[in-house]
Formats: structure tokens, sequence, C-alpha cells
């Protein structure tokens, strides 16, 4: 097996433009703006035969697959899946000259090789939208209990509608609120700012609004036929309300009319059973997130202790509201 490096326009000539969005021109720029990161692709050739598209975000000497992400992989040559991962993850790793690489991926199809993969904590959840236009085929593609609770949510006469950069301050506002609740860590400002910037119309931002007030937001990603959401919030006193499902539907919706073929929910936790079974109602599929690590002991290690020092830190704050 054989990593070699190629630009991105000898991507775009191999396989056409990216379907998804952790490849596209859009993520590199986010991931070089706000994260500092190099971004490189490797072919990948198996006995002699291309077989698929990585690329790799760089920060010193760690390389991955998507940095603090995951990614679809894009195969050259379906009938070359079957290869050993740890393989592959060890031609990379040395091809860049990386002390650690990380592979994190999904497949919307097919399971892969178990060949060295190792299934992570998290799923994504897919729904795949065939020729539904109207509320009924819709409705069809749900769950009883989603269904209802929909049509509750309707009841309450919100005002949804697609809310522009220049409500970033209120957009924050309701991140910072939902991060509190949760116990974790915010992203800055400067995040929500680079994101704008880099995906541009790509990035939207369908809103609910009670009075004026925004009350609920989903922030996802469109590229082409395919849409990731990548943050869903919302006000606690607006749960009764059902104000999650109306989100959920109302970017459905929004994806059915604008093409989009492929919804990706994003990641949970597996243990997240009530999250997990929210996005089920919908019609969602569950697909494993597959994880591929090379890397000496003494740098696992080191990895390994600073991730406990993060999560003991992450539950002090959490316990006592910090």
């Amino acid at each position: 097996m054989e990593a070699k490096a190629v630009s991105y326009e000898e991507v775009v000539k191999d396989i056409g433009e990216f379907p998804g969005l952790a490849y596209a021109r859009e993520f590199l720029c986010f991931q070089e703006k706000h994260y500092s990161l190099k971004n490189i692709f490797l072919k990948i050739t198996n006995d002699g035969i291309p077989t698929a598209i990585i690329a790799v975000n760089l920060k010193s000497n760690e390389a991955f697959s998507v940095y603090k992400d995951y990614a679809h992989l894009f195969f050259l040559d379906t009938r070359q899946k079957d290869f050993n991962w740890l393989t592959l993850a060890n031609v990379v790793k040395k091809k860049i000259g990386a002390s650690y690489f990380e592979l994190q991926f999904a497949q919307f199809e097919g399971t892969p090789s178990h060949d060295g993969l190792v299934p992570s904590p998290l799923s994504i959840f897919v729904l795949s939208l065939n020729n539904e236009k109207t509320e009924a085929d819709l409705l069809n593609l749900f769950d009883k209990k989603t269904r209802n609770e929909i049509r509750k949510s309707k009841r309450y006469g919100f005002e949804v509608k697609m809310i522009r950069i220049d409500m970033l301050d209120d957009i924050y506002a309701l991140y910072i609120e939902n991060m509190k609740r949760h116990g974790t860590p915010p992203k800055p400002m400067g995040y929500f700012e680079d994101l704008f910037h880099c995906f541009g119309e790509k990035c939207k931002c369908l809103g609910v609004l009670s009075n004026g007030e925004l009350v609920g937001l989903n922030i996802f990603q469109v590229n082409k036929d395919y849409l990731r959401l990548i943050f869903n919030l919302s006000k606690v006193k607006f749960w009764n309300a059902c104000v999650n499902n109306l989100l959920y539907y109302e970017t459905i919706e929004w994806a059915a009319l604008n093409g989009v073929k492929i919804i990706d929910f994003g990641p949970s936790l597996n243990n997240d059973h009530g999250h997990n079974r929210f996005k089920l109602g919908f019609g969602a599929k569950r697909m494993p997130i597959f994880s591929v690590v090379d890397a000496g002991v003494v740098f696992r290690f080191r990895k390994w202790i600073r991730q406990k020092w993060y999560n003991l830190r992450l539950r002090y704050a959490k316990t006592f509201n910090v």
C-alpha cells in the first residue's frame, strides 16, 4: 500500500466535487483559519490500484483525517475496501512524518472491513430523502410520536425564518445558554465568525422566534445534496412546546425543497439513548463512527493523560457550574 500527495485540483479531476463537507474547500478554509491547520490530500493505492482519497489535517507532529470531527471516505475502487486499516494508518503516518495519525470516519452505505477498525463511542444519524416534497410525504417518514409533537408545536404559532449573521449576538447568547446547561466549555465568538466567513451561503441558520425572541436555532451546512446539522439550540422554557421537533421538521422541509438527499444529524454518544431516540423518530438511521489510530506507546499515553485531565476539568465545571 502506498500514499501519494495530490492537489485539490487533481482530486476534483478524479472524483468531481466532494458530495460531503469534510473535504470541501469551505471546510478546509475553516480548519486553516480557526485551528491553524495545514491541509493535504493523499491518494491511496493498494496493490497498484488507486483505492481511496483521504484529506489530512496537520497540527505539529500530529495528523488527523479531520481534526475534532469525522469524515466520509471516498473510495476510487469499491472492490478495494477490504484492506488492513492499521496498515493504511501506518502508511499515512510515515508519508507525512507524523508521530500520531488518527482516522475517524463514518460510511453512508455498506459496512467496511473490520480489520484494524475500532468502533468509537459515537454514531451519526442519517436521513435519506427521495422525492418527498409535501408535508404529508415528510410526516410519513417519522414515527407517530414525532408527528404528534410537530403538530403540537405548530399550534403555538412560532415564527420560523432563516437568520443572518447580523443576529450573531443573539445566536451566540443562545449558544452560551445551551453550553452552560450542558456544563460544556463554550467555543469563542470567533469560532462562529470564522464559520460564517469560510462557509458563506453554505452555512444556514434556521431560527424559531416567539414574539421576536430567538427561542430555537438549527445551524447547518449544505453542499450540493448533503446537509450536516452542526448545532441544535433551544430555550428550556419552550421544550413543552416541542420547539426542537419543529426545528428538525423545518430543517428537513427546507432540505427537501432545496434538493438535499442526505441529512446528517451529526454525532451522538451511543449511550445517549434519549437524544438518539429523538433522531431515530425522524426516520434517521444509525451509522457507527470508526476509529483507527497509529502512534507509539509513549505518545498514546501522553495523549490519554491529556484527555483524562480534560474530562476531569469538564466534570468539575459541570458539577459546580463554573
